[in-house]
């Protein structure tokens, strides 16, 4: 049949044409065999999944002056799951067939040609490799966020038939993120101007093509991988690819840091300040990209923020101790920004602050010792010097 390339692989199931002919015995030589018939594919033999000899024709001529026969056999060899890669032939040994005197065939090898649809012939070239993507470099690396322009470069490999113009294009590309695909983003594929689908090499010189993909716009945030359905990516001789996930090493971050509970240490249980500063703390604050900056506030209506400046050298950035001057009601909240500029800020909590507050509380004793004893032993008691228990009262 007439064919677009030159190019097949093991699914294609071919016919070859194969004429015997005889002249002058006085019977018809034995009939050739498919056993008869050797197969090679870049000189190397193969046994294909189907090989069959089919007559299609038998005809017998005779020459009434000279009465020397013609015995014409046409025959049609099958063939299908031919493995390997190369340039196809075939060899009919001696011995194959013999007429009645005993003369016998010579050994032969004939490399079958098509018809293309150029109307040009060719011989065939029998092609199994799959195209191969890989990605081979990134604009950027590490954690970005869906602001970012990303520029991945990608070769497209053929070990022999070569590509179609047409058989890589935008619309085989998925992004994915955590395994998921997305469809929100923005993208371009752009072929390199030297990529040549005219010219397949052939042989073991792979065809090599180069292609940019510009991607922004993810707004997911998780790990980021290209992919490619199976089949996608046809070459010349009808080889897919297989499906391909493709690592970009690149995590796409569009999300604040997680964090914690803001808490005030030094609160009682009606939400007063019991001594100075206010003592906060901010925990498990985690982000893939890392932690910047923590950004405290305090506000005196709820409304308002006020930023805090905070001495670099005062201890962790999670923590915060701040004096305030004025009695009244006090807001704290504190905003977690991680490196990429993503944020999230905590729970507000309301304190209540008064400089009364700050003066020591005077505890007087008027029970029995044992009482004293446990009050003074319970955790978080502090005091100066010892008491003299055998007079509670005067202590």
């Amino acid at each position: 049949g007439v064919l677009d390339e030159r190019y097949i692989n093991k699914e294609y199931e071919i016919e070859i044409p194969i004429r015997l002919i005889e002249v002058g015995s006085g019977t018809a030589p034995n009939e050739l065999e498919a056993s008869d018939i050797k197969v090679y594919v870049g000189g190397e033999l193969v046994t294909p999944t189907i090989q069959e000899l089919e007559l299609e024709l038998n005809l017998i001529s005779d020459n009434r002056t000279t009465r020397v026969k013609t015995y014409t056999k046409h025959y049609v060899l099958v063939l299908k799951g031919i493995e390997k890669d190369g340039y196809l032939s075939i060899e009919i040994a001696s011995g194959a067939v013999n007429d009645e005197v005993g003369n016998t065939n010579e050994t032969k090898t004939y490399e079958p040609y098509t018809e293309l649809a150029d109307g040009s012939t060719s011989k065939i070239y029998v092609d199994n490799t799959i195209p191969r993507l890989v990605m081979t470099d990134a604009s950027v690396t590490g954690t970005v966020t869906e602001d970012t322009e990303i520029e991945l470069k990608f070769k497209l490999t053929d070990l022999g038939a070569g590509i179609r113009e047409d058989q890589f294009t935008i619309d085989d590309v998925k992004v994915q993120v955590d395994g998921v695909t997305v469809t929100d983003v923005t993208m371009v594929l752009i072929p390199d101007g030297s990529n040549n689908y005219e010219t397949a090499l052939g042989g073991d010189v792979p065809s090599n093509y180069t292609y940019t993909l510009k991607l922004s716009g993810v707004k997911e945030s998780g790990t980021l991988r290209i992919a490619v359905d199976a089949n996608q990516i046809i070459d010349k001789a009808n080889n897919g690819n297989e499906h391909l996930t493709i690592p970009t090493g690149i995590i796409i971050d569009n999300e604040g840091p997680k964090i914690g509970e803001l808490i005030v240490k030094n609160l009682d249980e009606h939400g007063r300040i019991v001594d100075d500063p206010v003592d906060m703390i901010i925990s498990n604050c985690t982000d893939a990209s890392g932690i910047k900056e923590y950004i405290w506030e305090y506000s005196p209506n709820g409304t308002d923020w006020i930023q805090i400046k905070v001495d670099e050298n005062s201890g962790p950035e999670s923590e915060l101790k701040h004096q305030l001057e004025e009695n009244g009601d006090y807001y704290f909240r504190v905003t977690v920004v991680d490196k990429l500029g993503n944020e999230t800020t905590s729970n507000v909590v309301k304190v209540e602050y008064s400089n009364a507050q700050k003066r020591k509380p005077t505890i007087r004793f008027e029970t029995e010792q044992k009482y004293i004893e446990d009050f003074l032993s319970l955790p978080g008691m502090l005091y100066s010097k010892r008491c003299n228990m055998e007079n509670p009262k005067e202590t």
